[in-house]
C-alpha cells in the first residue's frame, strides 16, 4: 500500500530548535499530531515560524513522520496580509502538495491554500474551529475592521462551501454561520481531550463563607479574544465594592505584561495571581481549587478550557458568543465586552452556594459527552473520510 500523507495548514505558533526539534505553542506536538497518525502514515504542517527561543510552555515535535513547511511569522489577518509577498511561494508550493488536505481554519494561509486547490480542482477537507467574523469584530479597528470582517467571514464561507468534508467543534452555531453544501460529509467533533481520569466524581459543592470566592481565567495571551482585560476589570471592579475576591489567570503570551500592569494601576496586585502556563497537571490543580471559572471572551469557537472546567464539576459563567451557548445554561450566558453584568453575576454567584451547586451539576453531565470515548470513534471517521478523498 502507498504510504499516506496527510497536509494539515493550521495558525499554530513554531520554533525550530537547533537540535532540530520543533516547538509549538498551544498544545501543538507529538500527542496532538497522534491523532492524524491514527489513520495516515505522514503528517506535514503548514505552518509559521517565529525566530528565537521558544514561548514558555510549547511542546515538543520529535515524531519522525511529522514533517514542518515553514511560513513567515506574523500574528492575525492584518499579519498575514503584511508577510503575504514574502509568503506566496511557500503557500503555492504548499497547495500543490500531494496527498491528503485538511484546512484548520480561520485563518489567512488556510483560506488562500484552499481557494489555491479549489481553483486546481483539488479536493481538501476543513476543520472550523472558530469564528472570523467574531474575531474580525473584536480587533475593533473601525471601518477597517469591518471591511476585514466582512472579507475573511465571506472567504471562509466560501472555504467550508468548496471543501470535500468540514468537521465543525460546535454543533450548531458555525454550521449556521459556514454551512457545507448538501452533498458534503460535515462532523461535529470538538478539539477537547478529557479521559476518564480528567472528570470530577461529583459536582463542586459550596457553603456560605467569610473566605474569598476563587475566580479563574484561562486562555492564551497572545491576544485579548479571550477576554482577560474584562477579567480584571471586573476583579477591580468587585475589589472596589468590597466582595471579597481571589482570582487566578492561567495563560501566557504578548499581553501579558500589559494585563499586569492593568492589576497594578487598578491596585489589585494582592488579588490576581499570573500563573504563565501551566502544565495539564498543574492546570487541573487550580481548576479543583477554583470556586468559580470566568471566560468573558469575545470570540470562541468551542473553548476546550471551560470544557475541562466542567468536566471539573465547576461553575462556569461565558459570553455570549460562538460555541459557549452550546456549552452553558442561559442564566450562566453574559453579553459580550458588558462589565457590569460580569460584575453582578459573580456577586450573585458568591451569594447562592446552592445555585452554584445546581450549575455544577449540570456542567459535569455536559462535560462528559464530550469524552474522548466518545469523540474518538467520529474523529477517526472524519480522517477516514479524508483518506479517502486524496
Amino acid at each position: 500500500m502507498i504510504p499516506s500523507t496527510l497536509n494539515v495548514v493550521l495558525e499554530g505558533e513554531f520554533w525550530r530548535g537547533t537540535n532540530g526539534i520543533v516547538w509549538g505553542a498551544g498544545g501543538f506536538g507529538d500527542l496532538y499530531w497522534r491523532r492524524y497518525l491514527d489513520v495516515f502514515d505522514r503528517v506535514v504542517v503548514v505552518s509559521r515560524f517565529a525566530n528565537g527561543p521558544p514561548a514558555h510552555g510549547a511542546v515538543a515535535t520529535s515524531d519522525p513522520r511529522v514533517a514542518f513547511r515553514s511560513l513567515p511569522f506574523y500574528r492575525g489577518i492584518a499579519g498575514f496580509a503584511a508577510v503575504l509577498p514574502r509568503a506566496w511561494p511557500h503557500l503555492r508550493a504548499a497547495a500543490a502538495a500531494d496527498g491528503a488536505f485538511i484546512l484548520r481554519a480561520p485563518g489567512g494561509a488556510c483560506n488562500l491554500i484552499g481557494h489555491l486547490r479549489s481553483m486546481a480542482d483539488r479536493p481538501f477537507a476543513v476543520e472550523l474551529v472558530g469564528d472570523p467574523s467574531d474575531v474580525s469584530a473584536a480587533l475593533s479597528l473601525g471601518w477597517a475592521g469591518e471591511l476585514l470582517r466582512r472579507v475573511w467571514t465571506a472567504s471562509t464561507r466560501t472555504l467550508t462551501r468548496r471543501a470535500a468534508a468540514v468537521s465543525y467543534v460546535t454543533s450548531q452555531s458555525l454550521q449556521h454561520r459556514y454551512p457545507a453544501r448538501a452533498d458534503q460529509p460535515t462532523f461535529a467533533i470538538s478539539s477537547v481531550v478529557l479521559n476518564s481520569n480528567d472528570f470530577a466524581h461529583a459536582p463542586r459543592r459550596f457553603a456560605r463563607t467569610t473566605r474569598p470566592i476563587r475566580l479563574l481565567f484561562v486562555g492564551a495571551l497572545h491576544q485579548l479574544y479571550k477576554g482577560p482585560d474584562v477579567f480584571i476589570e471586573a476583579v477591580a471592579q468587585l475589589t472596589t465594592n468590597g466582595e471579597a475576591v481571589e482570582a487566578v489567570v492561567v495563560g501566557d503570551g504578548a499581553h501579558r505584561a500589559a494585563l499586569e500592569a492593568l492589576a497594578d494601576a487598578r491596585g489589585i496586585t494582592t488579588r490576581v495571581r499570573f500563573a504563565g502556563h501551566l502544565s495539564r497537571e498543574d492546570l487541573f490543580r487550580e481548576l479543583d481549587a477554583t470556586d468559580l471559572f470566568v471566560l468573558p471572551s469575545r470570540t470562541e469557537g468551542l473553548p476546550r478550557a471551560l470544557i475541562e472546567a466542567m468536566a471539573r464539576g465547576l461553575p462556569c459563567l461565558g459570553s455570549r458568543v460562538g460555541g459557549i451557548v452550546e456549552l452553558l445554561e442561559e442564566r450562566a450566558l453574559l453579553p459580550v465586552g458588558q462589565l457590569s453584568a460580569l460584575v453582578t453575576a459573580i456577586s450573585a454567584l458568591s451569594r447562592s452556594p446552592d445555585v452554584m451547586h445546581d450549575m455544577a451539576t449540570r456542567n459535569l453531565a455536559v462535560a462528559r459527552t464530550f469524552s474522548s470515548e466518545q469523540l474518538e470513534p467520529q474523529r477517526r471517521t472524519f480522517y477516514e473520510t479524508v483518506r479517502r478523498l486524496a
